[in-house]
This record gives C-alpha cells, sequence and structure tokens, in this order.
C-alpha cells in the first residue's frame, strides 16, 4: 500500500494494479519502478523502449469528478516530461485501487475496463504504428484486440539511441529514491539541491537582507558530525574542520567562540537547516580556459528545533566553562608572556643604547 498526502488533506491510497507484474508487461523494454520525479509525481511503473515511454502513475478513483485531483495529475505529467526533457510519447495510464485511466490530458480521461489489457495493447499497438499519445483514444478498439506475434510486427522507433541514452541516465538515480522534499530536487547525476533564500551583496559585502530564492548544492558532509564537534569542541571552532574554513576556525581559536556564543548559534543553524558555508570550485570554459568560483553550500537539517535548543544550550555551557577554566588561564598566560617579552626587549634596548621612542 502507498500513500502520501497532498494538498488540503487529500490523501492517496493505492495499491495500483500489483498484480500486474513488471516482468511480464513489455518484457524487451527497460523497467524502473516507484520513481520521484517531484512532490507531485510519483510513479509506480515506467518503461523505456524505442516506441515510447509507459508509465503507470497512482490517482485518486473519481478521478474523472475531482478538478483538484485532475490539476495534480497534471502537474505531475509536467513534471515527469521536465526531468525527462521529453514532452511526446510518453502514454500515461492513472490507476487507482478500483478504476484506471489512459489521460495524457488528465482533464479529459478515458476510463479503462481492463488496464492490464490495455497496456498490453497499447505496447504492441505502438510498436507497429507511429501514434502520439493524444491519438491513441481514437485507436482504442485496435488496442483491445490481441496483439501480433512477433513475426507479424513491425517495429516502429520514434526514440533514437541517444534520447533513451540520456533518459535512462536520468532514470537510473531515481528510481526507489526517497519521496524529496518541497525544496530539494536532484539532477541526473545525483546531486541534490536546496531552494534557500539568497542573500543581498553590495559587491563582497553581505547587508544581511533576504533576496530572491535560488537552488544551492546540498552538502554531503554529515550533519550530526558537524554539530557534536560544533557542541563539543565549538570554542576551537573543530566543527570548521568539516567544512574547510580554517580562517573562521583560527577566529573561533583565538576568541574561544566568544564564550561559546558562536558554536551555539552554529548548532542551532545545523538542526534547523539554515547552516551554510563558501566552496571555491574550478570549471572548465569550452576553450579550456580554467576559472575557479566562490559557491555556497548549504547543510543538511540535523534534527528538529527542540533538539537544536539543547544542544545550543549544551554548546554555551561549555563554551562558558571553557573560558572561565581554560581560556582565562592562557589569556593571562600569553598577556604575561608577551609582557615579558617586551620588558626584557627594552632592557636590551637601553643596555645597548638604542632609543625607542
Amino acid at each position: 500500500m502507498w500513500h502520501r498526502k497532498q494538498k488540503k488533506e487529500v490523501i492517496i491510497h493505492s495499491e495500483i494494479l500489483d498484480c500486474l507484474a513488471a516482468s511480464e508487461l513489455c518484457p524487451d523494454m527497460a523497467c524502473f519502478q516507484e520513481l520521484y520525479f517531484s512532490k507531485n509525481c510519483f510513479v509506480k511503473y515506467l518503461y523505456v523502449g524505442s516506441n515510447g515511454i509507459f508509465v503507470l502513475l497512482p490517482c485518486l478513483d473519481e478521478l474523472q469528478e475531482c478538478v483538484e485531483e485532475q490539476e495534480r495529475c497534471r502537474k505531475a505529467l509536467a513534471d515527469m516530461k521536465e526531468v525527462l526533457g521529453l514532452a511526446l510519447y510518453i502514454y500515461p495510464v492513472l490507476a487507482g485501487t478500483g478504476r484506471s485511466y489512459y489521460a495524457p490530458d488528465p482533464f479529459h480521461p478515458v476510463e479503462l475496463e481492463d488496464a492490464e489489457q490495455f497496456l498490453n495493447g497499447l505496447y504492441h499497438y505502438t510498436r507497429a504504428n507511429k501514434t502520439r499519445p493524444e491519438q491513441i483514444a481514437e485507436a482504442m478498439e485496435q488496442l483491445l484486440m490481441l496483439p501480433p506475434t512477433e513475426e507479424e510486427e513491425d517495429t516502429v522507433s520514434v526514440l533514437d539511441e541517444n534520447t533513451l541514452e540520456r533518459i535512462l541516465q536520468v532514470l537510473v538515480p531515481l528510481e526507489g529514491n526517497d519521496y524529496p522534499e518541497d525544496t530539494i530536487k536532484r539532477d541526473a547525476d545525483g546531486t541534490e539541491y536546496i531552494l534557500r533564500d539568497s542573500d543581498v551583496m553590495i559587491g563582497k559585502i553581505n547587508t544581511g537582507l533576504v533576496g530572491k530564492k535560488e537552488w544551492y548544492r546540498l552538502s554531503a558532509i554529515s550533519p550530526e558530525a558537524v554539530l557534536y564537534s560544533a557542541v563539543l569542541g565549538g570554542c576551537l571552532g573543530l566543527h570548521k574542520l568539516f567544512t574547510r574554513e580554517y580562517l573562521h576556525m583560527a577566529l573561533y581559536i583565538i576568541t574561544g567562540g566568544f564564550g561559546g556564543i558562536l558554536p551555539a548559534v552554529d548548532a542551532l543553524s545545523i538542526c534547523t537547516g539554515s547552516y551554510s558555508y563558501k566552496e571555491v570550485n574550478y570549471y572548465q570554459e569550452p576553450n579550456g580556459t580554467i576559472f575557479k568560483r566562490q559557491e555556497k553550500v548549504c547543510l543538511r537539517r540535523a534534527a528538529g528545533v527542540l533538539r537544536g535548543i539543547t544542544c545550543m544550550a549544551t554548546a554555551l555551557v561549555l563554551g562558558q566553562l571553557y573560558v572561565k577554566f581554560v581560556y582565562s588561564e592562557l589569556l593571562e598566560l600569553l598577556i604575561a608572556l608577551v609582557t615579558e617579552l617586551g620588558t626584557n626587549a627594552g632592557t636590551v634596548a637601553y643596555e645597548h643604547g638604542i632609543f625607542i621612542p
């Protein structure tokens, strides 16, 4: 049983033709299962062949009567076409627990009496006829006839090899992936990006103002590792080692993290998912020129707000203890050392007749 919550508390519960064995349908086509293209689009089965792409998507049984569900399915198909980069030759069957539809246009679905028979007929018919998805309704009677044998078929190819290879590269990282968050997307290479507010900059100065939303790469660094390093060793900037922010680490060491304030703020931002850092990457232009660019990278959210408050309080307490019993002693020792060196230097200069104004 698969379910997910949609806007306005619309919930889909659908077995989606689990009786249909993926190995028995379209045996000569590449088959993928359980694909999340976006928050709107989940595909149960997807078959890729040179004569088109056949998809089985979940829907509410009352698709014909529910405008909201028709709109959701329209967005699902639009998201899938955008991800695949293919506008034509996608044949969508929308299946519920009791009713199924063929619906290139979800606002004008054609209800199916036997979805399995339709899928088989659709597969064989499109192998012999170059037919666009919206034209299938006109050939419904022929679709429901017994499929011809392999010897009698003339295979039609509407997708070239380059297109097929590109689509397969997109689908491989999507198969069986987790339900994407509203603000997270994944590209063909499996790299994830998160939608965040950008910072308004004047030159290289951050004004602190919030700009328009932009997509930023999600870091592969474990947020838990950074979080606990910030809590336990934040006054020494140990968590900055993970993000390679060495100048920031030096600042934390020199100031003791301002009494644990800085690592406490970092711990809270990590737990709420607002922590980011800069990373320098190198790129090569078509003419061979290599240039570097500093990019903002976001860390995944480690936990919830409650846990973040706990970690923040712990980091602050440990920071205060560090400043009182360690940092202050080291600072006094450093001041005494500098004073002693200065006094000795002045004495030596005086003995040698060197005037120091």
